[in-house]
């Protein structure tokens, strides 16, 4: 379930049409940040114990999406801003994504650009993504 989950949360954004098209590193798969200094994306998932809900076995499994948006130093953070808010607004409150298996992830609640950090080369600004999906 958590692979389906991820999926239609990647799908969501490889198929977004961004005004800036920035490679993105994905978990557990090989990643080198571009030459070019154009910056990247940084896909990240950030799972919370699944809980049972009925005698059933259905479940909540919920977490976060952690997009990290790295931007070259020296860039403005407003050209930072600018496209987190882009990234953040493809994932809105009650966004309903469905699953291949049945049923959906629903995006929780609405997400949130946190404060960016200087990381070596990059600015990096994190978008934090809640979600929930029920599974029988």
């Amino acid at each position: 379930m958590n692979d389906e989950i991820e999926g239609e949360l990647k799908n969501r954004m490889i198929h977004a049409g961004l005004s800036m098209d920035l490679p993105v590193a994905y978990p557990n798969v090989e990643f080198e940040p571009p030459a070019d200094g154009i910056g990247f994306i940084d896909f990240q998932m950030v799972w919370a114990d699944a809980r049972d809900l009925s005698l059933k076995s259905s479940k909540d499994v919920s977490g976060r999406l952690v997009l990290v948006l790295a931007m070259p130093l020296n860039g403005g953070t407003l050209k930072s801003l600018g496209f987190a808010k882009e990234l953040s607004d493809l994932y809105p409150k009650n966004l309903r994504l469905p699953l291949p298996s049945g049923g959906h992830v629903r995006i929780s609640n609405s997400p949130s650009i946190r404060t960016g950090y200087r990381d070596g080369l990059y600015w990096r600004t994190p978008i934090v993504v809640p979600f929930q999906s029920m599974v029988a």
